[in-house]
């Protein structure tokens, strides 16, 4: 579960289900694990099924990447300004 305050990071995550896109700002503790966060993004936003990853679009020179579910968002080295994607 998210937890507000010190250490958390606010992410704006866009979920794309059946070519509907969605969009919010989610703020999450910095230890939570990949997987926790998608998991919570999954119940936030109402999404079904068991396909879910955190997925950083590409950025300058930096390729995008789909991130491992058991780092922490503390260890996945998110750029500034960049939109993680949950599918």
């Amino acid at each position: 579960m998210a937890l507000p305050g010190a250490g958390g990071i606010s992410l704006k995550v866009v979920a794309t289900v059946n070519g509907a896109v969605q969009e919010k700002t989610m703020r999450f503790n910095a230890d939570m694990a990949i997987w926790e966060v998608c998991k919570e993004v999954s119940e936030k936003l109402n999404l079904g099924g068991a396909d879910h990853g955190l997925f950083q679009a590409a950025s300058g020179t930096r390729k995008g990447r789909w991130f491992k579910p058991n780092i922490t968002l503390k260890g996945a080295e998110l750029l500034s300004g960049v939109r993680p994607h949950t599918y």
